[in-house]
């Protein structure tokens, strides 16, 4: 109720009275008084007194106790005061995010080292253990890449892991179909599952018939349970144009998805 102009001072009303049982007020307790509050006059001194000092003496107070119990009811009335509206959750977690990446792109307070293979990448401990439960463990325990502050991914190119940082930070997915089957793969060795479902809806979309084989093997590898569907029922509208492809043979040698394949073909087939 204080405005923000300091030259400028706000008048409130304060007004205090007893209630009974029923929440009625008596009205004869009922003390009303205004007050000029401005921001230079605050004094928090004990001695300061803000309200009442003889609101009511205690004799004429016990006569309004019932069951030891007293209801005072207190209303304040002052200036409208501008409230400054939230930014939208939305807007707010963009601005976040473009802050962190921001301070990533600066090199700002980074923390730990990222290799993979020949590069190193220097990025926020926080970011990594925010999005991986396996990181955070990693970090939590007494491990060589808490002691060092150095993790080591062998699994991964260095193209692929930058399209993995920009996911970390800013939540984007970028890149080719090689870039996104590496990032379904961290996703599962790193148990990122938001991720993980990105990356399956973006290559289920770029299955084809030369890639479908090599699809399949990739989702049954990492437990990409809507990927595998996804392939096996393309594999079942092209099978023969698949079976001529070089990947048809490396899926012939793999007994377990051979059999998931025959399967849904079986089941495609009408009695």
């Amino acid at each position: 109720m204080v405005s923000k102009d300091n030259d400028k001072s706000n008048s409130v009303c304060f007004e205090l009275s007893l209630l009974n049982h029923n929440d009625d007020e008596f009205k004869s307790t009922r003390r009303t008084m205004t007050k000029v509050f401005a921001m230079q006059s605050y004094n928090f001194d004990s001695s300061y007194v803000w309200g009442y000092p003889d609101f009511i003496s205690r004799s004429r107070l016990m006569e309004f106790l019932q069951g030891n119990t007293l209801k005072v009811r207190c209303k304040l009335k002052g200036p409208a005061v501008e409230i400054q509206k939230a930014l939208p959750e939305e807007h707010f977690s963009f601005l976040c995010r473009q802050g962190l990446w921001q301070q990533y792109l600066n090199q700002q307070f980074v923390d730990v080292v990222v290799v993979v293979q020949e590069s190193k990448f220097k990025v926020h401990k926080a970011v990594l253990a925010a999005h991986s439960p396996v990181l955070t463990a990693m970090f939590n325990v007494d491990m060589l890449e808490s002691r060092q502050n150095i993790v080591t991914i062998e699994d991964c190119s260095p193209h692929s892991f930058e399209a993995f940082i920009k996911w970390m930070y800013l939540g984007e997915v970028e890149g080719t179909e090689q870039v996104h089957s590496e990032l379904l793969a961290l996703a599962d060795k790193y148990d990122m599952n938001k991720l993980k479902v990105i990356c399956e809806k973006s290559l289920s979309a770029e299955i084809s018939v030369s890639n479908a084989v090599k699809t399949l093997k990739l989702a049954d590898l990492h437990g990409a349970s809507s990927l595998k569907s996804r392939s096996l029922e393309f594999i079942k509208t092209c099978v023969p144009q698949i079976a001529a492809s070089e990947d048809w043979q490396s899926l012939l040698n793999d007994p377990k998805l051979c059999g998931e394949v025959m399967l849904a073909l079986a089941s495609s087939v009408k009695t």
